[in-house]
């Protein structure tokens, strides 16, 4: 979901190229629109966020998320890098949170940005939340630089 249609064309041009160099990966699909509009299919959804807006919008996304799972059949992931309002997400009752680690960025990325690694943290609908044994997975998550960066906490 993109809602600036140029970004929406650069993200399906880059979809297509991951498609044809690796067929066997199950497609991505981008959508130009209002990700607050849009109806969220049923079975397997993983939804991929970038830190993508503020505080408000997030939970109404989280209300939008819990609505499928509470109507429909749904087997659905949330992965967030740079979860700056992750907190949100982990006060949910419907999810769980299954993975947090800070990533290092590959070095040929290093000077594209002010960071060398980024946090990614994935939930799980809390009913197909397997076991995991990350040792991070329960850290809290960080705002260190107010709507801009997120770290987990020592």
């Amino acid at each position: 979901m993109e809602i600036t249609p140029e970004l929406a064309k650069v993200a399906q041009e880059n979809a297509r190229v991951i498609a044809q160099n690796w067929p066997q990966r199950p497609p991505i699909t981008v959508v130009n629109g209002d990700a607050l509009d849009y109806e969220l299919p049923g079975g397997k959804l993983v939804i991929f966020l970038y830190n993508p807006f503020g505080e408000d919008l997030v939970t109404k996304l989280l209300a939008r998320i819990e609505s499928a799972l509470r109507t429909g059949p749904s087997n659905i992931w949330v992965v967030y890098i740079n979860p700056v309002w992750g907190n949100i997400f982990d006060s949910s009752p419907t999810l769980s949170r299954i993975y947090a680690e800070s990533i290092p960025y590959d070095p040929a990325e290093i000077g594209f940005g002010p960071d060398s690694s980024d946090l990614v943290v994935i939930w799980q609908d809390a009913k197909s939340t397997p076991v995991t044994d990350s040792e991070s997975v329960d850290r809290q998550i960080v705002m260190t630089n107010f709507g801009l960066r997120a770290e987990l906490a020592d």
